[in-house]
């Protein structure tokens, strides 16, 4: 499973499967993870924020902890070139509160050797926020 569109799909459906660690069995020794988003930040450029890729599975976690139902995903285009793998995806699922978290995604994945060695992810922050606040900002 060397292709990147198998590998990038071999990690969306560890999310879905709440099995993260295979996750972490797909991404490579000192990865990263990158999001569009610049917490605390009210004005100046927005350059994001990377961190171990490592500890964006665990924020994950935390998530999918908070739904008992589970997180889908449903993945409406997958698009790749030469190590990049680009997947725009819907999730939802309901949190204990029986408030429903349903929001569109646009993840980057680079694949080499058969690894995960960076992950960029595009998403509605303040909507996330409002359902996560408490630890999104700890990333």
């Amino acid at each position: 499973m060397s292709e990147p569109k198998a590998i990038a799909r071999a990690m969306i459906d560890s999310w879905v499967a709440n099995d993260l660690e295979k996750a972490r069995t797909l991404i490579a020794e000192n990865s990263s993870a990158w999001l569009a988003h610049t917490f605390g930040v009210s004005s100046g450029a927005n350059k994001g924020t990377m961190f171990p890729l490592s500890r964006w599975l665990e924020l994950l976690q935390e998530a999918i902890d908070r739904m008992p139902k589970g997180l889908g995903m449903v993945i409406h285009k997958m698009v790749a070139e030469d190590n990049w793998v680009v997947v725009e995806l819907e999730s939802h699922g309901y949190l204990e509160d029986g408030r429903l978290y349903n929001v569109p995604y646009t993840f980057w994945f680079d694949v080499r050797d058969g690894k995960i060695r960076e992950l960029r992810q595009y998403f509605d922050t303040k909507y996330a926020l409002s359902f996560f606040l408490d630890f999104m900002t700890r990333a």
